[in-house]
């Protein structure tokens, strides 16, 4: 078999038996813990620090194998493909919304021309390297203060966690910011309805909360796909839905600057909630993201909830009986 299908084997292999090795660690501490009661937290915590510091040195010895395997040609396109690689092991670690959004896999699945193509990839490119530049600081952050969010956890002092907490939700938030940039210069540089059709895909799949179906367009679909529609019921769902696409276009923008101004504080706003909760202190499960965003989710589910009561109106109650559920 090829050299570097026989290294990543390798690997994957050791990764998998250091993995299990965590796990049998962690599982064998219950007495050690409960014979020191005080440092069962750091006791517990323990095999991950270890593993932690192995993996890394794991990752760098296989980066190294690979690269002593590669022709001249192939090291001028290493960079390339050290990004190409950072992006998906790093990408899925995405926890904010809008966080795990991956340009090149959405354009991949696209019928887009080679002019389109070509167009494109000067944009492409600086997001490549912009987006790697992002990832990498925030790798560098959870390095940083996932060992002080530990200490934290030890020592209960929750508010030195919280501060570790903030500094890796802005690097989080750094990485939203170069995706969203990227999307909008795309964006501008597709011709419509390709440019439409990219944005709406790829906003899809960060924020499918804002940017999915919505009970209205279902049942509007319904009603059209029916045809059971007198012809002035047809005239006043053509005038409710042009102001509709109106409206949810403005909402879902409204919503989708909410996140952007604010969605660095969720994990904060997250973890207050479970400290009040370990403290036994009353949580309102509901209030689990900040207030801006909250309130921008509201306004929409209510402005959603408008429309489709003034739909309803148009109908008559044999036509509402027939309606499935979901609309």
């Amino acid at each position: 078999r090829p050299i570097i299908e026989v290294l990543l084997d390798d690997y994957q292999i050791d990764f998998d038996e250091g993995t299990e090795s965590c796990k049998d660690q962690m599982a064998g501490l219950k007495d050690a813990m409960l014979a020191d009661p005080e440092r069962a937290m750091e006791i517990a915590l323990q095999p991950i620090k270890d593993w932690e510091i192995r993996k890394k040195q794991m990752r760098t010895d296989f980066m190294d194998n690979i690269r002593a395997q590669l022709s001249p040609l192939q090291l001028q396109r290493w960079e390339s493909l050290e990004r190409a690689m950072r992006r998906e092991k790093e990408l899925p670690l995405g926890e904010l919304p809008g966080e795990k959004m991956n340009i090149f896999a959405v354009l991949h699945g696209m019928e887009l021309r080679p002019g389109d193509i070509q167009t494109i990839d000067p944009a492409l490119m600086t997001y490549e390297i912009e987006l790697d530049a992002a990832l990498d600081q925030r790798r560098q952050q959870m390095n940083t203060h996932q060992p002080s969010l530990q200490d934290a956890m030890v020592s209960k002092d929750y508010e030195q966690g919280i501060m570790g907490l903030s500094q890796i939700a802005k690097a989080r938030n750094n990485v939203i910011e170069t995706h969203l940039r990227a999307i909008e210069q795309i964006h501008q540089q597709l011709d419509q309805p390709l440019a439409d059709e990219f944005r709406l895909k790829i906003l899809r799949r960060g924020y499918p909360e804002i940017f999915k179906k919505t009970i209205v367009d279902t049942l509007i679909d319904n009603l059209r796909e029916g045809n059971e529609l007198t012809p002035e019921q047809s005239s006043g769902l053509d005038a409710i839905e042009a102001e509709y696409r109106v409206s949810i276009v403005e909402s879902n923008e409204n919503l989708l600057n909410a996140y952007r101004a604010y969605g660095d504080q969720i994990p904060v706003v997250q973890a207050r909630q479970s400290i009040a909760r370990r403290n036994k202190e009353p949580v309102n499960r509901s209030e689990n993201m900040p207030q801006q965003i909250l309130d921008a989710t509201k306004s929409r589910s209510d402005m959603i909830q408008e429309y489709r009561n003034r739909i309803l109106e148009l109908l008559t109650p044999e036509q509402i009986s027939r309606l499935p559920a979901s609309a």
